[in-house]
């Protein structure tokens, strides 16, 4: 039987230079969207965002300027999304990671693209003009109990994200979030700071409310015509609209129990449309040893982008030629 599909979107801090370039440079499919996606940015934000991404910079260096990251995210997601349905690969339900459920509500047909790319470029002028909201995250790779056994060391932070048993994110200011870094080094705990600039899924976001509704006022909102499953509800989303993604921005990402409420219901393939695949990775640690979900990048920072992305339509094409013999 096929299991139902959920195509997944990751938010910030998935991004870097040069994500997607193989295929860009290798698949006109893509190579079309993403150019499609640049002529309606590039003149939102001065300068080709493809230009952007596959310019000088490696991707080792930090893709950390909102202006350009939040309509990278959307522009690559979107892209590889249409690519892949093009090939023949259709989801059931759409989810996103924090500024992923922005490209969900796109994918959904929530939202139209040209709405998005100027909400999310419009948001990331309010970010870097407000010196409120400035900040960063940290990913901690060990179980969010310690927030409440060592609450001393987690001082002025808030959890934004909790993406699996033994790994979750704190945002705050940058003075606090190195603290806590610190904190946790010399007690031999892993982190990693998030190339972020900005404290999300904090009250630090809050002095920006009212301005996100008001340059989201003139965006056409349609019924999704694919369930979005919100991490920030935990549950099936009725209804897509401003205050929703606002409330996605703010609140924070329970991407854990969101994996786990879904895993009730029975099993899915998981679909990995973020740049570097590391949302699929959350949900393979979240599986229950009896399920039978799988989980699939699209592509990754590692290179060989052609090849995850055929091992991905592969499966698809496997999928169903099983589904014919059996009938």
């Amino acid at each position: 039987m096929r299991k139902p599909v959920v195509f997944m979107y990751s938010g910030q801090g998935s991004q870097y230079y040069q994500m997607g370039r193989e295929l860009y440079y290798n698949n006109k499919r893509f190579q079309f969207w993403m150019d499609y996606c640049n002529d309606i940015v590039q003149p939102l934000i001065s300068c080709s965002l493809v230009d952007t991404i596959y310019g000088d910079n490696t991707k080792e260096l930090d893709f950390d300027r909102v202006l350009f990251t939040n309509p990278a995210l959307l522009a690559v997601q979107y892209s590889l999304t249409r690519t892949v349905m093009e090939e023949g690969l259709t989801p059931d339900y759409v989810m996103g990671h924090s500024l992923g459920e922005f490209v969900a509500a796109v994918v959904s047909g929530g939202f139209e693209f040209e709405d998005m790319a100027r909400l999310v470029v419009r948001f990331a002028e309010s970010l870097e003009n407000s010196s409120d909201v400035e900040g960063a995250m940290l990913s901690v790779l060990e179980s969010k109990d310690i927030l409440n056994y060592e609450p001393e060391t987690f001082k002025n932070t808030w959890l934004a994200s909790s993406n699996f048993i033994k790994n979750f994110v704190v945002s705050g200011t940058l003075e606090e979030i190195q603290t806590v870094r610190q904190k946790l080094t010399e007690k031999n705990t892993v982190t990693q700071i998030l190339p972020v600039k900005y404290a999300f899924h904090t009250p630090l976001m809050d002095s920006l409310e009212s301005e996100f509704q008001r340059i989201g006022e003139d965006a056409y909102i349609g019924s999704p015509n694919i369930p979005i499953i919100s991490c920030s509800k935990i549950t099936v989303a009725q209804k897509i609209d401003v205050e929703t993604l606002w409330r996605v921005a703010r609140r924070p990402v329970e991407f854990q129990k969101t994996v786990e409420y879904l895993h009730e219901k029975g099993d899915y393939t998981f679909v990995d449309l973020g740049p570097s695949g590391t949302i699929a990775t959350f949900v393979k640690y979240l599986m229950p040893k009896s399920s039978k979900s799988i989980a699939l990048q699209c592509i990754n920072p590692f290179g060989r982008d052609l090849t995850t992305f055929q091992k991905l339509v592969s499966h698809f094409d496997d999928v169903a030629t099983t589904a014919l013999s059996v009938e």
